[in-house]
């Protein structure tokens, strides 16, 4: 009876977790609403695929779920990106259909520039979207908030902020660790 309880609730654990992973993969990448549910259904095969590895003696069916999901939706949000990465998008100019695509595919595979010969290509969609969500951020901010983040923005390194603020440096880290807080309910994580 245990095991019927227990494979039930890691269940109902697998489809929380898959729904919710797969609306963040969405949010990241702007997929549609049935690639959201392909990227859901993705997940929940991951997670039942290791459901075998999962021990409710060292913990809640929950947690597991959701870290394999957590796991699975970034292997999918870097896959997705990848594969934009590397599409190139444009139009033909010619009339004839089949004529033209061949034409225009030759024009492509000919290009120097089709693919950048250094590192990645830039997506500025996701810097546009993250000065945003900054803005918002210190938008919330109050008074103290916005000060130690301007002190922070004019040193770009913790130790000379702190030495340059007129706080105590257990008073100036906990002020810091409120920012930190503050600035994850935006998305935003602590650099490592």
């Amino acid at each position: 009876m245990q095991a019927i309880s227990t494979s039930s609730s890691y269940l109902s654990a697998a489809v929380v977790a898959a729904n919710a992973n797969s609306w963040r993969v969405a949010q990241k990448t702007s997929l549609t609403a049935d690639e959201r549910q392909d990227v859901e259904q993705e997940i929940l095969l991951a997670l039942l695929e290791r459901e075998p590895r999962f021990d409710p003696d060292r913990g809640m069916p929950s947690t597991f779920a959701g870290v394999v999901s957590m796991h699975r939706a970034a292997e999918l949000t870097e896959a997705i990106v990848r594969d934009r990465k590397r599409l190139l998008f444009g139009s033909p100019t010619c009339e004839g259909a089949e004529e033209c695509e061949d034409e225009w595919l030759d024009g492509v595979n000919n290009r120097e520039d089709a693919l950048p010969l250094w590192g990645e290509v830039p997506n500025y969609y996701e810097g546009v979207h993250t000065v945003m969500d900054l803005e918002t951020a210190v938008a919330y901010m109050d008074t103290e908030q916005r000060t130690l983040f301007d002190l922070l923005a004019c040193h770009q390194d913790i130790p000379s902020a702190c030495k340059a603020s007129v706080m105590s440096v257990a008073t100036f880290y906990r002020r810091v660790a409120d920012l930190q807080m503050h600035l994850r309910m935006f998305g935003f994580k602590a650099a490592a």
